[in-house]
């Protein structure tokens, strides 16, 4: 698996940390979000690494069961400061 930080790469209690696992084999992977708790940001959007060009990309929230799609990027919301999701994700085939 292939590790990729989208986030800040210092402690800033006002912005995002996110993570990303990618298995490019498979070409799937897990996002782990975090809004911290001075971030006055409910949504981001990220480019995820390793994906294909153009691809459309299947999401599952693990935290609810909830399932989306994107292809450029990833938009995530979470509502509430100091919460947190993670996604699983792979390409449609």
């Amino acid at each position: 698996c292939d590790f990729y930080s989208h986030g800040s790469s210092t402690f800033d209690p006002t912005s995002w940390a996110i993570f990303q696992y990618h298995d490019p084999a498979s070409d799937s992977g897990i996002v782990m979000a975090f809004r911290r708790s001075r971030s006055p940001f409910a949504s981001v959007d990220i480019a995820l690494a390793g994906l294909v060009d153009g691809g459309e990309y299947r999401t599952v929230n693990l935290n609810d069961g909830s399932e989306s799609s994107f292809s450029d990027s990833l938009t995530i919301t979470l509502a509430e400061k100091r919460s947190s999701v993670i996604l699983r994700y792979q390409k449609e085939r």
